[in-house]
């Protein structure tokens, strides 16, 4: 018997009964488009990431929107400087980021 073999027989043991993944598809209007997630697994779990997955996106669109006028990406370009960016823009402080001037 091989590994592959052994591991199938286990996991059959180990989860008796239908296995239990599904589809669930997240979908909303961010990012100036539609974005759509499909993901796969118990509904629980997949329902729990793609609401995290939504609530990552409109953080990030909210601090970094053009069209918002309320987002620090328009404050920033109104006055040159933030006080305090958004969590959701910490990602860019990771970026080299050189200047052309």
């Amino acid at each position: 018997m091989n590994r592959r073999r052994f591991l199938f027989i286990a996991a059959a043991v180990a989860f008796p009964g239908p296995a239990r993944a599904e589809v669930t598809t997240w979908q909303a209007d961010m990012l100036g488009g539609t974005v759509r997630v499909d993901l796969r697994g118990p509904r629980g779990l997949s329902r729990h990431v793609a609401d995290m997955i939504g609530t990552t996106i409109a953080e990030v669109e909210a601090a970094a929107s053009l069209f918002k006028p309320d987002s620090a990406l328009n404050r920033l370009n109104a006055i040159g400087h933030l006080d305090s960016a958004p969590q959701a823009l910490s990602i860019f402080s990771v970026l080299p980021i050189t200047s052309t001037r």
